[in-house]
């Protein structure tokens, strides 16, 4: 690893903790306006606790956004990303220093998630081969006039999961699932399985139950990926799954489709 190389990590890993404690600092201002009656937004910043603490990783986040800019002019394809003002002042109210403190913590985001691209794993081979594979069967499914929104949704998770953005990527591709789940006919996944067999869409040469099995599991894990949990964050391997099952049920509801017509 070069010199400039270990010099990105130790930033990355800076901006990523003091990120983590602006936003507590945020949570514990409005926990304390919160329980002290007599403290309101409108109040002096004088009034906070840790106000100097809260002060001093302001200015250290300053320092690392000035860092992060002087990187980037050795590495042209990170945005440059502005340094929001901020001077010590006890005249300020409690509700402008929250503002301020929220917007530090966004451009220290801007910046971890910038250099995130260099820090992060890149894409394995196999999962090259897989996003070309997609790409090839998006190609196909245009030219046998798949339905215009359901392939522009697959066009932004592929794109998505590329850039190692899988959250994204699984909520874009679940969402799919279930919007050509809830059009099949059928009381619950089970049974839309079964018509879906019966109808000829899905094909006979598949093995009935593991048919079954793999479109109930699919529908699971979309519904999973598509919860309110803000504890569920996929990993690549989550992420790929679920992009693939949404390109089998696209093409099955598209089956579906044409044999209603």
């Amino acid at each position: 690893m070069s010199s400039q190389e270990m010099e990105i990590l130790l930033l990355y890993k800076r901006l990523k903790k003091i990120i983590k404690s602006l936003y507590n600092w945020l949570k514990a201002i409005s926990d304390q306006c919160s329980h002290k009656a007599w403290l309101t937004p409108d109040d002096s910043w004088e009034n906070i606790e840790w106000k100097e603490t809260i002060e001093n990783e302001l200015i250290e986040a300053k320092k690392l956004l000035v860092k992060y800019n002087s990187i980037r002019v050795s590495k042209h394809e990170l945005p440059l990303i502005p340094i929001p003002s901020f001077n010590r002042s006890y005249e300020y109210s409690i509700d402008k220093m929250v503002s301020i403190i929220l917007k530090v913590a966004r451009s220290l985001e801007d910046a971890y998630n910038a250099l995130s691209m260099y820090i992060e794993p890149q894409l394995s081979e196999t999962e090259k081969q897989q996003i070309n594979s997609l790409r090839s069967e998006l190609e196909e499914m245009e030219r046998e006039g798949y339905d215009y929104f359901l392939i522009k949704n697959l066009k932004e998770a592929v794109k998505e999961i590329e850039n190692n953005h899988y959250l994204a990527s699984s909520l874009i591709a679940a969402r799919v699932v279930l919007y050509c789940i809830d059009k099949i006919e059928g009381k619950d996944e089970e049974e839309k399985a079964k018509f879906l067999i019966k109808q000829g869409i899905i094909p006979k040469r598949e093995k009935s139950k593991e048919t079954i099995k793999w479109f109930i599991k699919a529908v699971k894990a979309a519904r999973n990926s598509i919860s309110h949990k803000i504890t569920n964050f996929p990993q690549a391997s989550e992420s790929f799954s679920i992009l693939g099952d949404s390109f089998k049920m696209v093409r099955i509801f598209h089956k579906y489709n044409e044999n209603k017509k």
